[in-house]
C-alpha cells in the first residue's frame, strides 16, 4: 500500500474513534489477536531498531498503518496519570517481551525523557475526503 493511503487510513480511524493499532474489533496486536513474529520484540533476537517497513505487511494494522508494535516505545499526546506528570507510550520496544509489544498496554514516561528505545511516529494530517 502507498504511504500516503497508509496515513489517510490512520487518520480516518483515529477521526472516527477507532485506535489505528487495535481497529474496530478491539485486537491484541495490530494484525490480530494472537502473537506472531510480525514485529521487532526481545523473541525476534535481533536486539537493536530495524528500519520503518521492515515487518510491512505483516504487521500492519487493519487501516494500514505500520510499525504500531515493537521497536520503539512511541510517545503519544495523552497523560498516563490524572495528575498529568507522566505522558503514555505505546507500541513495546525491541527488547521487550511481546507481552509489552500489544497494542491494547499501555506505559508511561516522564515528559523531557529520552533514549534510544524511545521515539515518535510521524503522521501527516491528510483530508479523509478521497477516502
Amino acid at each position: 500500500m502507498p504511504a500516503q493511503a497508509g496515513i489517510q487510513r490512520c487518520q480516518y480511524a483515529k477521526t472516527n474513534g477507532f485506535p489505528p493499532a487495535r481497529g474496530q474489533d478491539g485486537r491484541e496486536y495490530p494484525w490480530g489477536n494472537e502473537w506472531k513474529p510480525y514485529c521487532n520484540t526481545r523473541e525476534a533476537g535481533i536486539g537493536t531498531t530495524t528500519p520503518v517497513g521492515y515487518y510491512s505487511p505483516f504487521g500492519d494494522s487493519p487501516y494500514g498503518c505500520v510499525d504500531m508494535s515493537g521497536n520503539v516505545w512511541e510517545w503519544t499526546n495523552s497523560w498516563y496519570d490524572e495528575k498529568e506528570k507522566t505522558r503514555c507510550l505505546r507500541g513495546g520496544a525491541f527488547f521487550f517481551i511481546l507481552w509489552y509489544c500489544r497494542a491494547a498496554y499501555r506505559n508511561f514516561i516522564i515528559p523531557g525523557y529520552w533514549n534510544y528505545r524511545v521515539g515518535f511516529g510521524v503522521a501527516e494530517h491528510l483530508s479523509i475526503s478521497a477516502f
